[in-house]
């Protein structure tokens, strides 16, 4: 993640959906025509406020997996009530990082269709916007802090694997000295990683759910 600028990458997704499941329950069916960025440059303080909540941040990030949803389809995605994530799909939309696309059938009733604004959110630098760098801050701490939660969750589960090719418990920390082509090459690797994570999708045969906590950081020596 850095602060550069970025041009951002437009796609326009014509995106024919025929139905949701979810617990073989028929969720609804829409045509939805919307522009979705590729990336985003979180550079404003209200942005940033908005995903320092550990639920807001989990629901942006089932709407870009979805491609967008009703908020009774993200709901039962993220095992909550729909009445627990108005508030919080509100501020979304109030800072920018969502937006409302129109209303599709869902039920007997019409519900209202919320698309994010880019697929990935990247995150400034201090070089760029100094200003940003404790609420980003706080951010990353909400972030590191759940990890660190789910870590430990992982090493008392009884399905943690500690060895093999199949191994789904491992931590790393430690500092290398690294040229800014091999920076490159492990950022590419981090993408790759990324993509193979956006297309985990539950209901495939033989899959089990893992969790991933990425951190790289610039270290000062003496």
């Amino acid at each position: 993640m850095n602060g550069n600028p970025i041009h951002p990458l437009s796609a326009t997704i014509r995106h024919q959906i025929v139905s949701y499941t979810n617990q073989n329950r028929k969720i609804g069916a829409w045509d939805m025509a919307v522009k979705i960025k590729e990336k985003h440059v979180v550079d404003r303080e209200d942005q940033l406020e908005a995903l320092v909540s550990p639920i807001r941040y989990e629901l942006y990030t089932h709407l870009t997996r979805l491609e967008g949803a009703t908020i009774r389809h993200v709901a039962d995605e993220m095992d909550r009530s729909a009445a627990s994530l108005y508030r919080h799909m509100s501020l979304l939309v109030e800072c920018g990082l969502v937006c409302v696309d129109g209303k599709i059938n869902e039920g007997p009733s019409k519900a209202e269709l919320y698309v994010p604004i880019a697929r990935r959110l990247s995150f400034p630098s201090n070089k760029y916007h100094p200003e940003l760098m404790d609420s980003l801050g706080d951010l990353y701490k909400v972030l590191l802090r759940k990890g660190e939660e789910e870590f430990i969750q992982g090493l008392k589960s009884p399905d943690s694997r500690t060895t093999g090719k199949a191994k789904n418990l491992y931590a790393m920390n430690g500092v290398a000295w690294l040229t800014k082509s091999e920076l490159s090459e492990i950022n590419v690797l981090f993408r790759e990683v990324h993509a193979i994570l956006r297309g985990g999708e539950q209901g495939r045969k033989g899959v089990e759910p893992v969790g991933v906590t990425i951190a790289v950081r610039p270290v000062n020596v003496e």
